[in-house]
């Protein structure tokens, strides 16, 4: 066994694939966690923190329920959000923002 993980290891491309750690966790199964579908209730600060780690680890299907609006105050612990989204609704920016540029996945339905 210890032979199988280490011609494993061999064949990952660290430099390139942004999931090879991943890979190295028995039983992680990339293309089952890309097609499972996530939903996130509420995009507040903790929110945040949670759909962007869910992007980070290939979470290919994250819905987002938050019926609040974005304030000031709000911005100092999002990435998802940014000065000029004051006022709007939490969720349907997060959802209109499929893509948008905050350093995480923009293949993320």
């Amino acid at each position: 066994m210890r032979d199988a993980a280490l011609e494993q290891h061999e064949l990952l491309d660290f430099q390139e694939d942004r999931y090879s750690v991943l890979k190295l966790i028995d039983g992680f199964d990339l293309e089952r966690v890309r097609s499972a579908k996530v939903l996130v209730i509420g995009a507040g600060a903790i929110g945040n923190e949670v759909l962007k780690n869910l992007a980070l680890l290939g979470f290919g299907h994250i819905f987002i329920y938050d019926r609040d609006t974005i304030e000031m105050s709000n911005l100092t612990r999002s990435i998802l959000f940014r000065a000029g989204d004051r006022d709007h609704a939490r969720g349907g920016l997060v959802e209109a923002g499929e893509g948008r540029d905050c350093g995480t996945r923009p293949q993320v339905n």
